[in-house]
Order: structure tokens, then sequence, then C-alpha cells
């Protein structure tokens, strides 16, 4: 569940000719080398642990469901699921040089293999966004989407509609450290399908969910570690999030779900000019310290295994492909995640 801002906007820049001629690239082209050789522009732009974290929420849901059945089992729930991101995204750079207005559109489709509560789920989405970078070390930006969520299971077909406001910062406060945050609303009605015996069963319960995120992100050449290969950069990453979502079951109660993540892990890639392909290689660990509605399963700790490639043009135009994979220790949850992207400027 990732939105189509992503990190294929990460290495997009903008130079257009009229900027150019009066002396050099704007400053939203400066500001972004400067983030983006921090290692902070992936962390600005990718939804990673995001799509991650309301994807649990969703299993979870099913998961609860299915354990309050008569007579349904309360153990050996598992989820393994594959997801598929594809997203398109555009950028013009407005007359101050040094801000951006961005559109773009996406669709997600998650598959899971079968168990006990397997559900299939297709998000499409479209949105518009506002990006700054008027200070040489610091960038933020607005974006405002709207999607369509529809989920379906054996018995259950769950559907969603609802806008969803994110505000993104980053900061680089020395010359190997920065930090980047990111808070996210959404709001929609949830439609449940419930089929039973006796036939269906149908809800309307409004739903907000509130989403907060951090991470320190650090970066290192072979000039500043020896052990980093020449020619490529390390990006130390300490992350935390924490998730509520408010489910309006009646007009006098709400169902409060709360959830949170920390994590650390380490990116590695390669430096790379415009017109050649720069690989990217993530490993890491991250600890659910929340988990509030995660009952009937036992899985809180995943390993974080990733890899990438990006290309650039002379233009800043860039095609993105990543995959990523979070092995839960425990073997109870598993996540496949593609994601590949194209970002244009005009």
């Amino acid at each position: 569940m990732k939105t189509f801002f992503a990190a294929a906007l990460a290495v997009s820049f903008a130079t257009p000719a009229t900027v150019m001629a009066q002396g050099g690239p704007p400053q939203a082209v400066k500001t972004q080398q400067n983030l983006g050789a921090a290692g902070l522009l992936g962390s600005f732009f990718s939804g990673s642990q995001y799509g991650v974290t309301r994807a649990r929420s969703g299993e979870n849901a099913a998961r609860k469901g299915a354990a309050g059945a008569p007579g349904a089992a309360q153990s050996g729930y598992q989820h393994e699921t594959a997801t598929f991101l594809g997203l398109i995204s555009g950028r013009k750079l407005l007359n101050d040089g040094a801000s951006y207005l961005t559109f773009g559109a996406s669709f997600n489709n998650k598959e899971e293999r079968p168990n006990l509560t397997d559900i299939d789920t297709q998000i499409p989405s479209i949105g518009i966004g506002y990006q700054n970078f008027s200070n040489q070390n610091t960038a933020y930006a607005a974006y405002l989407t709207f999607s369509s969520r529809d989920s379906r299971g054996e018995t259950v077909h769950s559907r969603r509609k609802y806008y969803e406001l994110r505000f993104d910062v980053a900061h680089k406060f020395s010359d190997h450290w920065g930090v980047t945050g990111r808070l996210v609303h959404t709001r929609g009605d949830l439609k449940v399908d419930v089929t039973t015996p006796f036939g269906v069963v149908a809800t309307v319960e409004p739903q907000t969910v509130w989403y907060g995120q951090a991470e320190l992100v650090g970066n290192f050449t072979s000039d500043d570690a020896g052990f980093v290969p020449k020619g490529w950069v390390l990006n130390p990453i300490l992350g935390i999030s924490h998730d509520t979502e408010i489910t309006e079951t009646s007009p006098s109660t709400k169902d409060v779900v709360e959830s949170g993540s920390i994590w650390a892990k380490a990116t590695l890639s390669k430096l790379a000019g415009p017109g050649t392909w720069s690989p990217n290689f993530t490993l890491g660990l991250e600890h659910e310290y929340l988990q509030e509605g995660a009952e009937f399963i036992d899985e809180d700790t995943y390993g974080i295994m990733g890899a990438g490639l990006t290309r650039r043009d002379k233009k800043g135009n860039a095609i993105n492909v990543v995959f990523e994979r979070r092995q839960g220790f425990n073997g109870n949850r598993v996540s496949n995640v593609l994601v590949t992207g194209y970002s244009f400027n005009f």
C-alpha cells in the first residue's frame, strides 16, 4: 500500500533552459544534489515503510475477523504476500526555480498465498503535490492523493475510497548526517460485505488513519570509511514509525488500533552519472514494538533485504526498479514487493 510518490522521484532533477541561461542550475536542482549526496532523497520520497505498515493492518483485520467466527481456528495463521506497484509521476518547475508542482498515478496489486485468511487487494491512485527546495539543506513537500482500495477474500469483500494528505521534510545537519520526517492522514468510509450461511452482512464504517515516521540517515564513501568500495556510497538508516487507525463502529463507539516499528538498515549504492544504471542493495532489521490488532499470529521481527536499479538521463527523467523482501524470523509473515516507476520533468 504505497502512494505514487515513491523513490522514483529521488533522482529527478530539472534544468530548464530558461533558468540555466540566467546563470547555472536553479536552486531546486542545487538543493536536490546536496540532499541526494547526503542520502536523504531516498528516505524523503520512499513510501516503503508506510506501505508495509498499512498492508499489515489490513491483514490483521482479516485475521481477527476470521478468528472471531464461531468454531474458527485460533492459531495457524500466516501471511505471505507478493505486491507489484507501478507508478508514473511528472514535475513542473515553478518560476521561482526552487519548487515544483507534481502529478502522478499508480496501481498497487497485492496477492496473498492461500492460507486461513488470504485476501487479494488492488489500489489505483491519482494525486497532486508541491515540493520546495529553496533552502540548500532543507526540503519539504505536501501531497493530496485519492485512492480506491478493493480487497477480496473467500467470504469477505471490503472497499474503501479515501483521500490522503501527506507532509514530508528532509534536513541535512552535518556533512554525514541528516533527518527526514513524514506525517500522513487518510479518511474514507470502509465498506465490508461478509458472506454467511444466512446471507450477506454489510457494514459501512468511517475510518481515519494517522501515521508518523522519522529516519536518521548517514552517508559515507571510501574517503570516509575504508570498508566502503570505491565509487559507492553507504547510507546507514535508523527509523521509527507509529500508526493509529480509528474505525467508527457506531455513532458513539470507536475502535482504535495502534501499531509501531523501529528499524535499522544500510543501503549501498553505486555512484553513476546520467545515462548509466546505478545498482543499490539494502540489508536491515525491523521490530514491531507495538502490535495492537496482531492477535493470532506470532511475528514481530523481520529481516529486510532489497535491491534496485536506477537510470537517469541528462534531463532528469528517471527509471527505477526496486525489490524488497521482509522475512519474519518465525516464518509466519513474509512480504515481497516489486516497484517499477518512471518520473519525468516538463
